[in-house]
C-alpha cells in the first residue's frame, strides 16, 4: 500500500530545517512530498494548492516569526483549514520558533515543535479517520486483571480475581494476620524524610520495611491461585505487545486504603513497579452516572491551589509550595510554550478561590497541595489562617461551579487513607461525584510529592489521549529508579523509598484526561487589573507573591489585637523598596481588601500639599452615609477655609473614622535618597496626620523611609520576588511566558525578581506594547532617557540578551540609579560597600561587606557595617531580608556595573569569592552552591588558577554521586571562560 501523503506548508521559513523534518518523516514511511516553494508568482495559486491537497491525508503547517509576514502563507493556511473542517483531514501546526504567535485560524489545533518527530508521526498516523494507507503502529493489547475484596465474618477478607470481566479465581477467604497489621501500622506511622544512620543505611532500612509490608499485602491480595494467574500474565505482558490494568475494587473504605502498590508476588516482583502495568483502585457500590462523558479537548489546563497557612498559625510544618509550583511549571514548560498547556496558580489556596476559578473556566486537573489527614484537607483563608475542609464540601464547590475537573491531584499527606470512622479524602471525593483522584496513602516528603508531580505532568503533556493511570505508573517507576541511584551514591535526598505512597482512585471507568484530536479551546490571557485612581485596586489572584506582607499590613491597619500587643498601635504602614519592586502593587491589594471591609479609600500620588489632600478626601467622602463624616469632608473641600481649620477637620477624619489615606510615591516630597522633606510645611502636615490617625490609617509607599516616622508607621521592606514568583509573573506576560529554559535562566540571572524590569522586558520583546497602560507610559518616558529603542532586535539568543540589557537600562533610569550613586558617594566608604554587596549573587550577612583583600581572618566591625547597610537600604539600592541578610537586586547589580572601574569590580569579585570559599569551612549547608559561585567570582576577578582549583574540587565531589550532567556542565562553563593557553582548559574540556 502506498505511504501516507502529507502536505507541507512552509513559506518564508528556514527551508533546510523543514527539509530535515521531511526527511525524518520519509524514513518513517510518510510521503512528505509537496514543496509549496515551487509555486511561482505566475502560477494559479489556488489551482496548484488544490491539486496538491487532493491526494493528501493531512496538512502540516510550519510556523516561524518570519513566516507570518507572507500573504501566500495565510492563503495557504486558509485552504488547509477548509480541508480540515470540510473533509475532516488532520491539520498540524509545527512551531519552528518557540515564541511565534500562532494565527487565530490555527489556535484550535494542538501544536508541536520541530524536534518532536515521534509525536508528529503519531499525529499524522493516528488522527485521520480515513482507512489506513500503509503499515501503522498498533497500540499494545490491554488486559484488565481485577482483584475484588470484601469483608467476611470473623475479620476475614474475601478475595477473588477477574480478567476482562470474567471470573478467573473464585473468592478465597484470607486473614491479614499480625505481620500485615504490624507492617501496615509502621507504614502509616512513618515520618517522611526521617533518617536513621547514613542515607544509605536509612534507604536500606526503609526498603526492607516496605518489602515486609509488600510480602504481607501480597499474601493477602495475591492469595494462592491469584498469585499464579497474575504471575503468568505479567510474564506475558513483559513484551511490548501487551499492557495490564491491575485494578483493586471494593466498597469498603478500609480495604480500599490497603497499600496495594507495595504488594509483592511470591517470586519477589512488585507489580506496581513493572513496565506495562498500570495499577489503580475503584470504589465499588456507587451508582453509575450513566454513560461516561467523552474526554474534553485541550490544551491541558491545570488549576493549582496551595494551602499554606502562615507559620505559627498551624501545628503542621510549612510546605515548600514554591518548589512544588516551580516543578509543575518546569514539567509543563514545553507544552506551555507551544500553547498546548495552561497553568493557573491561585494567590490564596482557599475554597472560595477554587470555586470562583472553576466557575470562570473548565480545567482538566485541580492540583491541591497542603496538609491532610484522613477525611480532612488543610487549606487557608486570605488572612493566612488554616481552614479545615471536608471532601464533601470541596466536591460541592466543584459540582456547583458547572465545570467539574476530570482529575484531582492531592499533594497531601494521608489523602487516600480511610477507615471505619472516616473515609479518606480521596474516597470522599469519589462518593461525591469526582471521577478520578490521585492521592497519597501516608506521610509524603516534600521532595517526593514535588518530583512525582513534575514527572506526572510531563507524561500528561506528552500523550494524545493521556490516562492518569499510565502517567502515574511511568512517574512512579522513574522516581524509584532515580531514588535507587541517589541512595547508591549516598545522597541524603531521596534516600527513602516512597513508591507505595501515591495511589489512583476512580469512581467508574477511566477516561482520558483530554483528547488532543479535538479542536483546542482558546485560553484567553489574564486581563490586566483595572485601574482606579492613581493606584490600581487588585482583586484576589492578581497579586504575585507578597502574601505575608499583605497580611501584615492588613493587621496593622485594622489594629489586630495580636499585632497591637506585639508592635503597639500604629498610624499605618510604610511600604519601602527600590523603584519598581511592587510597592504600589502591594498597596493596591491592601486597598482592595480594606475596601472589601467597608473602608473608604482615598489615594494621592506624588507631590502633595494640604490643598490636594483636602480635595481628595472631600471628593471621596462627600456623600458618605455617616453624616458627620460627609460634613467634615465638605468643609475640608472648601478652598476658602483657613488652613488651621482644614487641619483640624483632617485630624478629625483620621482620628474618628475608618478611612484609609494612601500616599503613593512618597519619595516625591523627600530630598534625594530620603535625606529629609523638601518642604517644611509638608513635613508639619504629615507629622500632625500621623499623630491624629487613630480610627483612620495611613498607607505610604516610598523608595526611602519616611524621616521621623519610625515610631508611627510600621515598616514593610520589599525584597526581590522568589524564583517561583518570577515564573508566576512571567506566565501573565505574552512576551515572557513562552521563553525557553535557557532564556528563563538568562532572565533570572540578569534581572532576578524585580517586577517592573520584567514588565519592561516583556514590553520590549513586543516592540513597546505593555500589558498595562501605565507600564507602557513609563517605558516610553524612561526608554527615551536611557536612549533605548522600542523596536525589537529579534527573537534569537543575541536579541534576548540585548533586550535584557535594554530593560535594565530603562529600569535604572526609572529608579534614579545614577542620581542615587552620586548621593551615596558623598559619604566615605558607602559606595565601596555597595559595590561589594552588588557582586554577591544571593543574600549574605552584613559581615560579608568587610571581607578585606589578602586576609580571611580580620574581624569585622559589625556595628559600623550595620550603620553603612542601613544608609544603603534607605537609598533603596540595597534590600534587607527578614533574617537580616542583605542583597542587591540582580538588575540593580547589572545597572551598577557601568559605574565601577574594571579594577574595582575585579577586586570586589575576588573578595566575595574568598568570603564564600571561607564560609564553606564553617557552614556546609550550601557547600556546593557557595563553591560554585565562588568559582564564578574568581573567573570574573580573572583569578583563573583559583577558579580552576575550585572546579576540580567540585568535580571531585560530584563525580562519585553520579551527577555527571552537573559536573560536565560545570567543567564546560569554566573551560570556556579560561583564557587560551591556560593549562586547565584542555583538561576540563576532556
Amino acid at each position: 500500500m502506498p505511504p501516507r501523503k502529507v502536505f507541507l506548508s512552509y513559506r518564508s521559513v528556514d527551508r533546510e530545517r523543514v527539509r530535515a523534518v521531511a526527511e525524518e518523516l520519509r524514513k518513517a514511511g510518510v510521503d512528505a512530498w509537496w514543496d509549496s516553494w515551487e509555486i511561482l508568482p505566475g502560477d494559479n495559486f489556488v489551482t496548484k494548492i488544490n491539486q496538491g491537497l487532493e491526494e493528501c491525508d493531512c496538512g502540516v503547517v510550519f510556523l516561524s516569526n518570519a513566516s507570518l509576514a507572507g500573504a501566500w502563507h495565510q492563503d495557504e493556511i486558509s485552504i488547509l483549514k477548509t480541508m480540515a473542517v470540510d473533509e475532516k483531514r488532520p491539520l498540524i501546526p509545527v512551531l519552528l520558533d518557540a515564541n511565534v504567535k500562532v494565527p487565530a485560524i490555527l489556535r484550535v489545533y494542538a501544536r508541536l515543535s520541530a524536534d518532536q518527530i515521534p509525536e508528529l508521526i503519531a499525529a499524522i498516523e493516528g488522527r485521520s479517520p480515513k482507512p489506513d494507507l500503509g503499515t501503522r503502529r498498533t497500540a499494545p493489547a490491554r488486559v484488565r486483571f481485577t482483584i475484588l475484596l470484601r469483608d467476611l465474618a470473623g475479620q476475614a477478607i474475601g478475595v477473588s480475581a477477574q480478567v476482562d470481566g470474567r471470573l478467573l479465581v473464585p473468592e478465597l477467604a484470607v486473614r491479614p494476620g499480625a505481620a500485615f497489621q504490624f507492617s501496615y501500622s509502621d507504614f502509616l506511622g512513618h515520618l517522611a524524610g526521617a533518617r536513621m544512620g547514613s542515607p544509605r543505611e536509612s534507604a536500606l532500612a526503609r526498603h526492607r520495611e516496605l518489602e515486609k509490608l509488600g510480602d504481607a499485602v501480597g499474601r493477602m491480595v495475591f492469595a494462592e491461585a491469584i498469585d499464579r494467574e497474575l504471575s503468568t500474565r505479567l510474564s506475558g505482558a513483559a513484551g511490548l505487545d501487551q499492557e495490564m490494568e491491575l485494578v483493586y475494587e471494593t466498597a469498603v473504605p478500609r480495604l480500599l486504603s490497603i497499600p496495594f502498590e507495595a504488594a509483592r508476588l511470591a517470586d519477589g516482583r512488585t507489580p506496581a513497579l513493572l513496565p506495562g502495568v498500570f495499577a489503580w483502585r475503584r470504589l465499588a457500590g456507587i451508582k453509575p452516572d450513566g454513560s461516561p462523558p467523552s474526554a474534553p479537548s485541550g490544551p491541558l489546563r491545570v488549576l493549582v491551589a496551595v494551602g499554606a497557612p502562615d507559620e505559627g498559625k498551624t501545628p503542621n510544618s510549612v510546605l515548600d509550595g514554591e518548589r512544588e509550583l516551580q516543578t509543575i511549571l518546569d514539567a509543563l514548560e514545553g507544552a506551555r510554550r507551544l500553547g498546548n498547556a495552561d497553568v493557573r496558580v491561585l494567590e490564596i489556596g482557599s475554597l472560595e478561590q477554587i470555586g470562583s476559578a472553576l466557575r470562570e473556566r473548565a480545567y482538566h486537573v485541580l492540583h491541591l497541595s497542603g496538609h491532610g489527614n484522613k477525611g480532612i484537607l488543610e487549606l487557608e483563608d486570605e488572612d493566612g489562617n488554616p481552614v479545615r475542609v471536608e471532601a464533601a464540601k470541596l466536591a460541592g464547590k466543584i459540582r456547583d461551579s458547572g465545570h467539574g475537573a476530570p482529575l484531582v491531584f492531592l499533594g497531601t499527606c494521608h489523602g487516600g487513607l480511610g477507615d471505619h470512622e472516616s473515609a479518606g479524602f480521596a474516597q470522599g471525593l469519589l462518593e461525591n461525584g469526582v471521577p478520578c483522584v490521585l492521592a497519597m496513602q501516608t506521610a509524603v516528603s516534600d521532595w517526593y510529592a514535588t518530583e512525582l508531580a513534575g514527572k506526572f505532568y510531563e507524561e500528561l503533556a506528552r500523550a494524545e489521549r493521556p490516562l492518569a493511570s499510565r502517567a502515574l505508573a511511568l512517574a512512579r517507576r522513574q522516581m524509584e529508579e532515580r531514588r535507587k541511584e541517589s541512595a547508591n551514591a549516598g545522597l541524603a535526598e531521596a534516600a527513602t523509598p516512597e513508591y507505595a505512597t501515591p495511589s489512583l482512585f476512580l469512581r467508574g471507568e477511566e477516561r482520558a484526561v483530554l483528547d488532543r484530536s479535538l479542536d483546542q479551546a482558546v485560553v484567553p490571557d489574564a486581563p490586566a487589573p483595572a485601574v482606579t485612581g492613581a493606584v490600581p485596586l487588585l482583586k484576589v489572584g492578581e497579586l504575585i507573591g507578597r502574601r505575608r506582607e499583605a497580611r501584615q499590613a492588613i493587621r496593622v491597619l485594622t489594629d489586630h489585637a495580636d499585632t497591637v500587643a506585639l508592635l503597639g498601635r500604629k498610624a499605618g504602614c510604610q511600604i519601602l523598596g527600590t523603584g519598581g519592586v511592587g510597592k504600589s502593587t502591594l498597596a493596591g491589594r491592601v486597598m482592595q481588601r480594606m475596601a472589601d471591609r467597608g473602608w473608604p479609600i482615598v489615594t494621592v500620588s506624588g507631590v502633595w500639599n494640604l490643598g490636594s489632600l483636602a480635595t481628595a478626601l472631600g471628593s471621596a467622602l462627600w456623600n458618605h452615609p455617616a453624616k458627620r463624616l460627609a460634613e467634615l469632608a465638605r468643609q475640608l473641600n472648601d478652598p476658602q477655609a483657613p488652613d488651621n481649620l482644614r487641619m483640624e477637620w483632617l485630624n478629625g477624619i483620621l482620628g474618628g473614622y475608618q478611612v484609609l489615606l494612601v500616599l503613593d510615591n512618597f519619595e516625591d516630597v523627600l530630598n534625594p535618597a530620603g535625606a529629609g522633606f523638601r518642604d517644611i510645611v509638608t513635613e508639619q502636615i504629615f507629622a500632625m496626620a500621623t499623630r491624629s490617625a487613630q480610627c483612620g490609617k495611613l498607607l505610604i509607599t516610598s523608595r526611602y523611609p519616611v524621616p521621623g516616622a519610625g515610631d508611627y508607621l510600621h515598616r514593610i521592606d520589599l525584597g526581590p520576588l522568589s524564583s517561583a514568583e518570577v515564573r508566576k509573573l512571567m506566565l501573565r506576560h505574552e512576551g515572557l511566558k513562552r521563553q525557553s529554559s535557557e532564556s528563563v535562566k538568562l532572565i533570572e540571572r540578569a534581572i532576578g525578581g524585580h517586577p517592573r524590569t520584567l514588565e519592561y522586558l516583556d514590553a520590549l520583546l513586543r516592540n513597546g506594547k505593555a500589558r498595562a497602560g501605565r507600564v507602557e507610559e513609563r517605558l516610553r518616558e524612561y526608554a527615551a532617557r536611557a536612549g533605548v529603542s522600542l523596536v525589537s532586535a529579534g527573537a534569537g539568543a543575541g536579541g534576548l540578551e540585548e533586550r535584557v540589557g535594554d530593560a535594565i537600562r530603562v529600569a535604572a533610569a526609572d529608579a534614579l540609579v545614577e542620581e542615587l550613586v552620586r548621593v551615596i558617594g558623598q559619604t566615605p566608604g558607602d559606595l565601596e560597600a555597595l559595590w561589594q554587596a552588588s557582586v554577591f549573587p544571593f543574600a549574605v550577612p552584613v559581615e560579608a561587606l568587610a571581607f578585606p583583600p589578602g586576609s580571611t581572618d580580620a574581624p569585622a566591625d559589625v556595628a559600623h557595617l550595620k550603620s553603612v547597610a542601613g544608609r544603603l537600604v534607605a537609598s533603596s539600592l540595597l534590600a534587607i531580608l527578614e533574617d537580616g541578610s542583605i542583597v542587591v537586586h540582580r538588575w540593580t547589580a547589572e545597572a551598577l556595573k557601568p559605574h565601577m572601574s574594571g579594577e574595582a569590580y575585579r577586586a570586589c569579585c575576588r573578595r566575595a569569592a574568598e568570603y564564600l570559599e571561607k564560609r564553606t569551612a564553617s557552614d556546609r549547608r550550601q557547600w556546593v552552591a557557595d563553591l560554585t559561585e565562588s568559582m564564578r567570582l574568581f573567573l570574573a576577578a580573572r583569578e583563573f588558577d583559583r577558579a580552576a582549583a575550585l572546579t576540580w574540587q567540585l568535580v571531585g565531589f560530584l563525580q562519585p554521586y553520579g551527577q555527571a550532567t552537573v559536573w560536565t556542565e560545570l567543567a564546560r562553563e569554566v573551560s570556556g571562560a579560561l583564557p587560551d593557553g591556560h593549562e586547565a582548559r584542555l583538561d576540563l574540556i576532556l
